[in-house]
């Protein structure tokens, strides 16, 4: 228990968008057009974070921003941030970062592994 409140701290910590961003939460949510996301090219949410690769996620999310979605779920498991705590922050953060350049909100996800 004691690891899942450090891994929402580090969530919620790496994640706090802007105050600008937060400002533009829709009031009609029927404009909200998400998605589900993990890299095609890894097996599982805990590989795409440990081999994180930012070029791709990149060319992904403009992809999404082409379908006008504007809106992206990411799964970060536990297993992930176990095995490399600093590299799953810094990552993301570059996810969370590359996504609101593209004007689409983030829905970070704890994900535990059956």
């Amino acid at each position: 228990m004691p690891h899942r409140k450090c891994l929402t701290a580090i969530l919620i910590a790496a994640l706090s968008l802007p105050l600008a961003a937060q400002r533009h939460v829709p009031k009609d949510l029927s404009t909200v057009r998400g998605f589900n996301y993990q890299g095609a090219e890894t097996n599982g949410h805990v590989e795409y974070w440990l081999k994180y690769d930012p070029a791709a996620t990149q060319r992904d999310l403009d992809y999404a921003k082409r379908l006008q979605l504007n809106q992206v779920r990411i799964f970060v498991p536990y297993d992930a941030w176990e095995q490399d705590k600093e590299a799953l922050k810094k990552n993301l953060i570059d996810f969370v970062r590359a996504a609101h350049a593209r004007g689409m909100g983030v829905m970070p996800n704890h994900h535990v592994q059956a």
